[in-house]
């Protein structure tokens, strides 16, 4: 790590502006030098060349324009000092030979700025394109994200690939509290006072921390996951030390947490979808149950009002054996309703908590027997054959419950 580290101090101390310039000075130097050793061979007017040459490279090597320019006046001068006649003096002794010199100072800045220029151009155009890429492979990606977690992971490994930066992604609860945990994907631990900063940019959607003007005392940056609908989240990126957040960098990161926020949005409306079926088909089965719960319970009361009915005519209740079978059906109604009153009861309780499952090893064959028994009266004179016998199996279930439910 400390070996990485001297490196990219070493190569942040040869990018200095300063540095920069007197590199410039040398390889015009160094160049001057070694035709300096061989200009009776080649003569002055070629030395001209060779220099025009070398300014015109500077560009491609990453010099600024200002580097450029100082470079073209030294080797306009040197080349006048020492190689156009008279030698060693900034006179010029033939007009043509002045005019060569103009013409090369002009040739020499114009054409190392114009280059620069180009260059710089060039640059820019790529940057673009890496950043248009970029922006490209994190959309698709996110796109083909099927849930929350894959927009996790597809957002930590981006903002990874892209700014060689660390993350950690909170999300809010739906009750619109940012959640006490940062996502397991997440890069870097947040301790407490990063956890301050977080919920005071989840509170007040402004990004905060470093490189910023609120709460620097943070090594990450923290931005919010806007909606319309308010924050989904917070999201913190632990930069370099060698990034560069300047107004360009800033826009381009805005844009890619704005893809990451719709990303989420979007989850967090699949999600709130989901919900809102699952409460459509609770309601469409409370509905149900309750129109099955209502024939269940006018049925008995129906039988034991008809018995009670009957048994108040004479002629019937003189007629023990009419008057027992009246007595048999306000048993089996009442023992319905109780039992359909318990049922009801044990579902409230299951509901509320109150009453837990017992789970213990039972055989199924004993459950389906029980069950049938206990219909046996209701059954009537219907045939039900249970074909289980004794292979059915032992399965561990709570046994009252499952045989309220048969």
């Amino acid at each position: 790590m400390s070996q990485r580290n001297f490196k990219e101090g070493i190569l942040r101390f040869i990018n200095l502006p300063a540095m920069r310039y007197l590199f410039a000075v040398l390889v015009v130097c160094a160049v001057s030098l070694a035709l300096f050793l061989v200009r009776d061979s080649i003569g002055y007017q070629s030395v001209s060349l060779v220099l025009l040459f070398v300014i015109s490279l500077l560009p491609l090597l990453n010099f600024r324009p200002g580097q450029i320019f100082l470079a073209a006046v030294m080797s306009a001068f040197i080349w006048n000092y020492y190689f156009i006649p008279p030698h060693y003096t900034l006179r010029i002794g033939k007009v043509e030979d002045a005019l060569m010199f103009i013409m090369y100072f002009i040739i020499a800045s114009v054409s190392g700025l114009l280059i620069s220029r180009i260059r710089t151009q060039q640059i820019l155009i790529n940057q673009r394109e890496k950043k248009t890429a970029s922006l490209y492979s994190l959309a698709k990606d996110l796109s083909s994200a099927k849930s929350l977690d894959d927009v996790s992971d597809c957002s930590v490994r981006h903002l990874k690939e892209t700014f060689g930066a660390d993350s950690a992604i909170i999300y809010s609860t739906a009750e619109k509290k940012l959640m006490d945990q940062a996502h397991p994907t997440s890069t870097f631990h947040i301790d407490e006072a990063e956890w301050n900063v977080a919920f005071w940019v989840f509170h007040n959607s402004q990004s905060a921390g470093r490189f910023t003007k609120m709460l620097l005392v943070t090594e990450a940056t923290y931005f919010p996951l806007s909606s319309k609908n308010g924050n989904l989240g917070v999201v913190g990126i632990k930069f370099p030390d060698n990034f560069h957040y300047d107004s360009e960098a800033v826009s381009f990161l805005n844009t890619f947490i704005l893809q990451i926020s719709i990303a989420v949005e979007r989850e967090s409306l699949k999600e709130l979808s989901k919900a809102a079926s699952v409460l459509a088909e609770s309601e469409k089965l409370y509905k149900t149950l309750f129109d099955s719960v209502s024939h269940e319970v006018k049925t008995p009361i129906t039988t034991i009002l008809g018995a009670a009915s009957s048994i108040k005519d004479e002629k019937i209740s003189s007629n023990k054996i009419y008057f027992s079978k009246l007595i048999d059906e306000i048993n089996i109604a009442a023992e319905r309703l109780s039992r359909l009153v318990d049922n009801l009861l044990d579902i409230t309780r299951l509901e509320s908590g109150n009453l837990k499952p017992k789970m213990e090893w039972h055989s199924v064959t004993d459950l389906i027997n029980s069950a049938l028994n206990k219909m046996k009266n209701e059954i009537g004179g219907h045939k039900i054959i249970f074909n289980g016998g004794e292979d059915a199996g032992i399965l561990q279930f709570d046994f009252p419950l499952m045989e309220q439910a048969l």
